[in-house]
C-alpha cells in the first residue's frame, strides 16, 4: 500500500498543486523557501494524529489576498490497498475494485457560515435593481471579511471520492466564486458524498504510522530525554517478554536489593541523618527512616536504565563521544526500525517515513550509501528532501520532484522525467549520477561545450562586472560537446521550467574549404533548433568559429600582449607577434590563436589569461570585449519572475563600484540592458 498522489489547495506555498509520488522513495529538492517543509507539514496534518494543530490564517495560501471563506484541502490517493478479506481492518479505507482510495482533510467554514454565504449570495443575485445590488454586495463583503478563521471554521475528514478541487471551475462550483459573489447551497453540493467523500468525518490515521525526521536534530538529547522514542520502542518490545522469564529476573533483583540494603556505608548514612534530626528537634519529632536502594522490578521502570552506547574494540563509549555523522546514522536506523515495530504491534496498514535533509553531518560517500540503503526498507514509503548534490543526483529522476518558486507567493511542481522515453531517462540518470551537477538546484542553466568556456565565462563575468553566476542561481555546466541534445530536454514546460542557454561553436572554416567539424557542428545546431523550436525555456547561441577564435580575435591587442608577457614563445618572437597584429589577415590571426591554444591547452590558456588580465588591472579589464553571443545568452535569464528590480539595481551597482564609474556614464551594452530593466516604469 502506498500514496500515489498528493493534492493540495490553498495551503501555504501550495495554491493548487498535484504531486505524483513513487511507491518506494521519492526525493524532493528545491532551493530554500520553495515549500519542501510545508509539503511535509501538509502530509503530517492529514496522516499523523500526533502532529496536528488547528489551522490559522497564516496557513492559507499566500496567493489569497483574503483567505476568509476559502477552504484548505489536502488529500492523498492510496494504491494497492490490502484486501479486506485478508486484512479486516482494510475495510475502513473503502477501496474501490482497483484497490484504490482517497483520504481527504478539509478545513472550511462551518455550516452556519456557509448557509449565510449562500443566503446573502442569493439575495445579491436576485436584487431587483443596481442600487439594491450594491447594498447586497456590501453586506456580503462585510460578512466575508468578518468570518473568524479561528472560531468559524471546522475540520472534516472523508474517505472516498473527492471533487477536482485543483480545477478553478470545480472549486468555484463547490466552494464558491469569490470574484462574482456566487456561493452554493451547502445541502445541495457541499454534503454530496460523490463530491466530498463516501465516508464522512472518518479518521483513518489509527491505521497509519508516520515517522518524521526533521532537518535540525539533536541526536543525543533525543535519545536520553524522558519518554523518548527509543524508550517507547523498548516498552513495545517488553510487552512480549514471557512473564515466567521475567519472574526469574525479578528474583535476581530481590537478591541485589537485599545486598544493597546491607552495605554499611548506606546504612550509616540513614543513622547519621536520624541522629542529626534527634539532636535538632528531639526524639518526639524524629520519625524512623529507611534508605530505599531497590532496583525497580517493573518492566517499564527498568527500561529507563537502558542506554545505547558505542563500541570501539572492547570499550563502550557514550554517544556524545561519537561523531555527529555516526550518531545520525544510528538515529536513522532507530527511526526506520521504529516504523517496523509500530506497524507490527498496532496493526497499522501503512508506514510513511519522512526525512528532511538527511545529509546533515554525513560526508558525500556516506550520503550516497545512505540513499541506496534506505531504498531497501521494507513496507515503508519514504519521502526525503535534500540540498545535497550527492544525494539528489544519485536519485532516479523518475522518482524526483523539483519545487521551484513562482514569484514570492507560491511554488511550482516540476517532474524532470515527465514525457521522456525510458532510454532518455536512463541516460540522464547515468550522467547525473556520475557528474553530480548542481543543475536541479539552479534557477537557470547555461550549457557550454567544454572546460575552457566553463573557466573563462565564469571568471570574466566576475572580473569585468562583479557578476557571480552562483549568486543569482545560474549554473554554468560543461557538456563536453556531445550531451546538449539529451541534457537540454530537461528544460521544458512539462519538466523543469527553468531558462536554459546553450552556447556552442559552429566551427566554421576560416579558409574556403568546409571541414568535417563544420558539417558536424551545423548538423548538431540544426537538430537542437529543431528539438527546441517551440520551447520557450531553451535558447541556442552560437559563434562563427571556435570559442578561442571568437574570444581572443576580438581582443587581439590584449592577446598579443599576453603572449609576449607570458613568454609563450622563446624563438621567432617578433615574427609570431606580428601574426597577431590586428591589421593582419584574419586567417593568419586565427591560425596563430589556435596554435597558442593547442600549445598551452585550451583550459590552461583560459585560466592563465584570466590571471594575467586580473594582474593588468582595471583599464585592460574594461577594454576587454566579451563576445556578443555570450552576452546574449546571459540576457536570456533577464527579465524573469525570479528576479526583481532591486536585484537588477544591485547588478548595476556592483559593476559601477568595480569599474569606478557613475551609472549615467555606463557604456557597456550588457549593463545598459540590465539598467533598462529597473528603469522601466
Amino acid at each position: 500500500m502506498y500514496i500515489s498522489k498528493l493534492k493540495i489547495r490553498n495551503y501555504k506555498n501550495f495554491y493548487k498543486c498535484s504531486i505524483n509520488l513513487e511507491k518506494n522513495v521519492t526525493t524532493i529538492i528545491g532551493e530554500n523557501g520553495t515549500g519542501k517543509t510545508n509539503l511535509f507539514y501538509a502530509l503530517k496534518q492529514l496522516l499523523d494524529r500526533n502532529n496536528r494543530h488547528f489551522f490559522e490564517e497564516n496557513d492559507f495560501s499566500y496567493e489569497l489576498d483574503k483567505p476568509n471563506g476559502h477552504w484548505i484541502i489536502i488529500c492523498v490517493y492510496f494504491k494497492d490497498v490490502p484486501n479486506s478479506e485478508e486484512i479486516p481492518e482494510a475495510v475502513s479505507f473503502n477501496a474501490n475494485e482497483k484497490n484504490e482510495t482517497v483520504y481527504t482533510l478539509i478545513f472550511r467554514p462551518n455550516k452556519i457560515i456557509r448557509n449565510n454565504l449562500y443566503a446573502l449570495s442569493k439575495e445579491y443575485l436576485e436584487a431587483k435593481d443596481d442600487e439594491e445590488k450594491i447594498v447586497k454586495k456590501i453586506q456580503l463583503e462585510e460578512f466575508i471579511n468578518n468570518i473568524d478563521i479561528k472560531n468559524d471554521y471546522e475540520i472534516k475528514r472523508t474517505v472516498g471520492t473527492i471533487f477536482d478541487f485543483i480545477d478553478d471551475e470545480n472549486y468555484k462550483k463547490i466552494v464558491g466564486d469569490f470574484d462574482n459573489y456566487i456561493f452554493p447551497s451547502p445541502d445541495d453540493v457541499q454534503e454530496d458524498s460523490t463530491q466530498i467523500g463516501d465516508k464522512d468525518d472518518f479518521d483513518l490515521t489509527r491505521f497509519v504510522n508516520v515517522t518524521f525526521i526533521p532537518a535540525i536534530r539533536d541526536v543525543n538529547s533525543e535519545l536520553i530525554k524522558d519518554g523518548n522514542f527509543f524508550e517507547k520502542m523498548l516498552a513495545t518490545i517488553s510487552e512480549d517478554i514471557d512473564e515466567t522469564k521475567w519472574s526469574m529476573i525479578k528474583q535476581n533483583f530481590n537478591i541485589i536489593n537485599e545486598q544493597l540494603k546491607n552495605i554499611k556505608e548506606f546504612t550509616k548514612l540513614t543513622d547519621d541523618i536520624f541522629g542529626m534530626m534527634n539532636d535538632t528537634v528531639g526524639s518526639s519529632f524524629s520519625g524512623d527512616m529507611f534508605l530505599d536502594v531497590s532496583v525497580p522490578e517493573d518492566k517499564n521502570k527498568v527500561i529507563k536504565y537502558f542506554t545505547l552506547k558505542g563500541k570501539v574494540e572492547n570499550h563502550l563509549i557514550n554517544l556524545y563521544n561519537k561523531s555527529l555523522g555516526e550518531n545520525n546514522i544510528i538515529y536513522f536506523a532507530l527511526k526506520m526500525l521504529q516504523n517496523t515495530y509500530f506497524k507490527g504491534h498496532t496493526k497499522r496498514l501503512f508506514n510513511l517515513l519522512i526525512i528532511e535533509e538527511p545529509e546533515s553531518h554525513l560526508h558525500k560517500h556516506l550520503q550516497q550509501t545512505f540513499l541506496s540503503g534506505i531504498g531497501k526498507t521494507l513496507d515503508t514509503q519514504i519521502l526525503l528532501s535534500t540540498h545535497s548534490v550527492h544525494i539528489s543526483e544519485a536519485c532516479n529522476i523518475s522518482s524526483m520532484i523539483v519545487l521551484g518558486k513562482k514569484g514570492e507567493k507560491s511554488c511550482e511542481i516540476y517532474s524532470p522525467s515527465n514525457q521522456l522515453e525510458k532510454d532518455e531517462i536512463r541516460y540522464l540518470e547515468r550522467y547525473l549520477d556520475s557528474v553530480r551537477s548542481p543543475i536541479l538546484f539552479s534557477k537557470s542553466v547555461m550549457l557550454v561545450e567544454g572546460d575552457a568556456e566553463l573557466i573563462f565565462i565564469d571568471n570574466i563575468l566576475k572580473l569585468k562586472y562583479g557578476f557571480d553566476l552562483n549568486a543569482y542561481g545560474i549554473s554554468l555546466i560543461s557538456m563536453d560537446n556531445c550531451f546538449f541534445e539529451k541534457f537540454s530536454k530537461l528544460f521544458d514546460k512539462d519538466r523543469l521550467q527553468k531558462k536554459c542557454s546553450i552556447l556552442t561553436d559552429l566551427d566554421k572554416s576560416f579558409d574556403s574549404t568546409k571541414n568535417e567539424a563544420e558539417k558536424l557542428s551545423k548538423s548538431r545546431v540544426d537538430k537542437l533548433k529543431s528539438i527546441h523550436l517551440n520551447n520557450e525555456f531553451v535558447n541556442i547561441y552560437t559563434n562563427e568559429y571556435t570559442f578561442e577564435i571568437e574570444l581572443y580575435s576580438k581582443n587581439i591587442e590584449l592577446f598579443s600582449k599576453y603572449v609576449k608577457d607570458r613568454k609563450i614563445y622563446t624563438r621567432d618572437v617578433n615574427s609570431i607577434l606580428s601574426e597577431l597584429d590586428e591589421n593582419n589577415d584574419k586567417k593568419i590571426i586565427f591560425k596563430r590563436i589556435l596554435l597558442v591554444a593547442k600549445n598551452l591547452g585550451k583550459g590552461w590558456l583560459a585560466l592563465d589569461f584570466i590571471e594575467w588580465l586580473k594582474f593588468e588591472g582595471k583599464d585592460s579589464i574594461k577594454k576587454f570585449m566579451i563576445p556578443e553571443y555570450i552576452i546574449d545568452s546571459l540576457k536570456n535569464f533577464f527579465p524573469s519572475d525570479i528576479y526583481n528590480k532591486k536585484i537588477y539595481h544591485q547588478i548595476v551597482k556592483l559593476y559601477c563600484e568595480k569599474a569606478s564609474i557613475k551609472e549615467d556614464k555606463i557604456t557597456d551594452s550588457f549593463m545598459l540592458y540590465i539598467k533598462g530593466l529597473y528603469d522601466e516604469k
